[in-house]
């Protein structure tokens, strides 16, 4: 089906359909049973390139209306467009005819995605980089330079989280043989040293960090691009 478009569609959900558009008013949402620290989405069958321009989304009273506009003239095809709602609290929601709920965090689960390149810019040249897994786990490295001026590495590949804004893991010193152009020769040494406790804020993120029996408690934030 092509359809001419003369002006641009709105679609606010929970009210009326916007002329001109012929859309689903029940939506599928994503995840089926989300809790607050799910990304959440709504799906719906929309045609062409309506979704192509920018999208807004407005929250109000639990009540969520989505607005956009088509990008072209013209709607060659069937698509499923797909709408990112983000992370909500806890209640329950209307999207047009759809409603769901959104339920607590469960026990042990992280309140945030920390990955991030972690610094104190007022002691710039070493920091933490931080990955933290789908399940909520966090791989970090630790980079600076030892009492010598040298460079060291550290690794904290696991741990555990005792609270949704505090992770606790051991940390490790490994060495290596060089990388070269051949064969990796193996050998690779792994040492525990000592631990990690990562307490997360809004104001940033305080590191304790415990190697060789010295303690250090550093506060430390995203590096900005």
């Amino acid at each position: 089906m092509r359809r001419k478009l003369n002006r641009a569609n709105a679609f606010l959900l929970g009210s009326a359909l916007a002329i001109g558009a012929a859309h689903a008013k029940t939506w599928t949402v994503i995840p089926a049973h989300p809790t607050t620290h799910d990304p959440i989405y709504l799906e719906t069958p929309d045609f062409g390139s309506c979704f192509s321009d920018a999208t807004r989304v407005a929250l109000a009273a639990h009540r969520l209306t989505v607005t956009y506009s088509c990008g072209s003239n013209f709607e060659p095809f069937a698509t499923t467009a797909r709408i990112r709602l983000g992370r909500l609290p806890e209640g329950t929601y209307q999207v047009d005819d759809t409603m769901f709920t959104v339920g607590p965090r469960a026990a042990g689960i992280q309140a945030n995605d920390f990955s991030d390149l972690w610094w104190n810019p007022s002691e710039s040249g070493w920091g933490l980089n931080i990955i933290e897994h789908a399940d909520g786990m966090i791989f970090a490295t630790w980079f600076l330079y030892a009492s010598d001026g040298s460079p060291a590495w550290y690794v904290i590949p696991g741990g555990s989280w005792k609270d949704p804004y505090t992770f606790q893991g051991a940390i490790y010193r490994t060495s290596a043989p060089a990388v070269g152009p051949g064969p990796w020769p193996g050998g690779t040494v792994v040492t525990p040293v000592g631990s990690a406790t990562l307490a997360f804020g809004i104001d940033g993120l305080a590191a304790t960090l415990t190697v060789d029996g010295k303690t250090v408690t550093k506060k430390l934030q995203r590096q900005s691009f």
